[in-house]
């Protein structure tokens, strides 16, 4: 099963010397119907899933503290969701309260999760003369830790733990007509974007500057009012292109939703379907550093025989940034067992015997499951652009299975953040 080539062996080192920065290719929304309280995650289009669509589904995502909010009184046009990217943090508003919970996504992996909150926290009331409308929008910056907030009007920033006091005074969203209804940061320009509930979308400076003729889109083909923006780093300035052997569908920069699809707010890319469609009943939507899973015939292990199912993805401590370890996981194998990380750019697009790196391309990278069965490396947050893809998938030894190997889910990630 080992195997290296001198292309493949740059590509190991590159991955895991420079490592990459905090992958993302998800996008979290909240519905409050079908059913209420629902918060779905959804996939973009990359390598692993060419034309984006629904990804895990949603019901088995817990936010605890997000779940004790009452319903936004205003469907769709109020609330909100904002990520954290580099400390796995999703913040959910309903318009009148703040929750902070952990990203579910990166908890079987092994990191130590702050307490949860108490309960929600109150948000702080937009301040006069502009009228105490409910928040309509949030949204995060990480490099400067600063939660960005809107009502149907302005914009304000707030410091991001409770109680979330604002640390600057409202600023009117420049050229707004009808309420705006969602809020986006774009880490690599510094600016703020939003829309409003019939499709326009806005793009500003902190200080409130128009960038370009307001609205610099209005999107096309809406079923319901707009509820959430979010932007998403991979995808836009200073992004890479997608590499060769992906089909990743360019577009998704700026993304809004109205309940039933996720748009690209320049009507370049098709629209994704929402696992649980409603439309005008999503309250938010956010850009989330997550990896992407892709599984051959069924969500168990392929062609083994020895009752274990191993799974593949990414662990994080509590506190991350540049210089920090993240980590690459493997866990439910069989304990004490001879297994190999393979690495690639890009899965292979159908499946052999369990088997999804692309066989001309792959690396692999020899190790030993411990008493638990669980295996993993470390790897650094920073090295490569925004836009870089890389997928793992673990082989694990088991004599009875094709080719001799056990093989678990594929992980697929792209690097989010400069």
């Amino acid at each position: 099963m080992s195997r290296t080539r001198p292309t493949t062996l740059a590509l190991a080192a590159a991955v895991l010397a420079l490592a990459a920065a905090a992958p993302a290719q998800v996008l979290f929304s909240g519905n409050q119907i079908n059913p209420p309280g629902l918060f779905e995650m959804d996939y973009l289009p990359t390598a692993a899933y060419p034309v984006g669509g629904p990804g895990i589904p949603p019901l088995g995502l817990p936010f605890p503290n997000a779940a004790l909010m009452p319903p936004a009184p205003a469907i769709g046009l109020v609330g909100g969701m904002a990520s954290d990217d580099r400390n796995a943090w999703i913040y959910t508003t309903n318009g009148f309260l703040i929750t902070m919970d952990m990203n579910p996504n990166y908890l079987p992996f092994g990191f130590t999760a702050p307490p949860p909150l108490a309960g929600p926290a109150p948000i702080p009331s937009p301040y006069p003369p502009t009228v105490a409308l409910q928040v309509s929008g949030i949204a995060y910056d990480d490099a400067a830790g600063i939660l960005w907030a809107c009502d149907a009007f302005n914009f304000w920033p707030m410091n991001p733990l409770p109680p979330f006091n604002p640390i600057g005074l409202p600023v009117p969203i420049p050229g707004i007509g009808p309420p705006a209804t969602g809020l986006g940061f774009e880490p690599s320009s510094g600016t703020l974007w939003a829309c409003d509930a019939q499709g326009g979308i806005y793009h500003f400076t902190p200080a409130g500057a128009p960038i370009g003729p307001q609205p610099v889109s209005i999107v096309a083909g809406l079923v319901g009012p707009l509820g959430g923006l979010t932007v998403a780093p991979h995808n836009g300035p200073p992004a890479i292109l997608p590499p060769a052997c992906s089909t990743q569908i360019p577009g998704y920069h700026v993304s809004v939703t109205d309940g039933l699809m996720i748009y690209d707010a320049f009507n370049a890319a098709p629209p994704i379907p929402h696992v649980f469609p409603a439309p005008g009943a999503a309250f938010g939507l956010t850009y989330s550093a997550d990896p992407q899973v892709t599984y051959c015939a069924s969500p168990t292990a392929v062609g083994c025989t020895t009752g274990f199912a191993p799974f593949t993805g990414l662990q994080r401590p509590a506190v991350t940034g540049p210089g920090l370890f993240n980590g690459i996981r493997l866990v439910g194998a069989q304990p004490l067992t001879p297994a190999f990380l393979l690495i690639d750019i890009c899965p292979a697009p159908t499946c052999w015997l369990g088997l999804m790196m692309n066989p001309f391309t792959w690396i692999s990278l020899p190790f030993t499951t411990d008493a638990a069965g669980n295996a993993g490396i470390g790897f650094f947050i920073g090295g490569f652009p925004p836009g870089f893809q890389f997928s793992h998938q673990w082989a694990v030894q088991d004599p009875g299975a094709p080719l001799g190997y056990c093989f678990s889910n594929v992980s697929t990630q792209t690097v989010a953040l400069p």
